[in-house]
């Protein structure tokens, strides 16, 4: 079965914390790409309340859907969602 990602709330949250997360996806390398993504998404879910979506997160990142697929080699929503320390976003399988 799937792993549920439990939300980090703000002061419990870490880059460290997301590296290794990312590592445990297969991502070793992270560059600018990947904590702005990272960054985005947490913003927007603390702000929202929901887990943005590929789509959302390509337009409010400011980084565009081939590049998103290339940083997380396998679901880019849930990856990010997961590595974020958010849940996944809706639709995403």
């Amino acid at each position: 079965g799937a792993v549920e990602a439990t939300v980090a709330p703000e002061g419990e949250w870490s880059r460290g914390g997301a590296a290794a997360a990312a590592a445990s996806r297969g991502v070793t390398e992270r560059g600018d790409d990947h904590w702005k993504v990272i960054e985005y998404a947490r913003a927007e879910f603390f702000g929202s309340g929901t887990s943005p979506n590929i789509r959302k997160i390509a337009t409010g990142s400011g980084v565009d859907t081939r590049t998103l697929y290339g940083l997380w080699p396998s679901k880019p929503g849930i990856a990010t969602a997961y590595v974020a320390g958010i849940p996944k976003p809706g639709g995403c399988l």
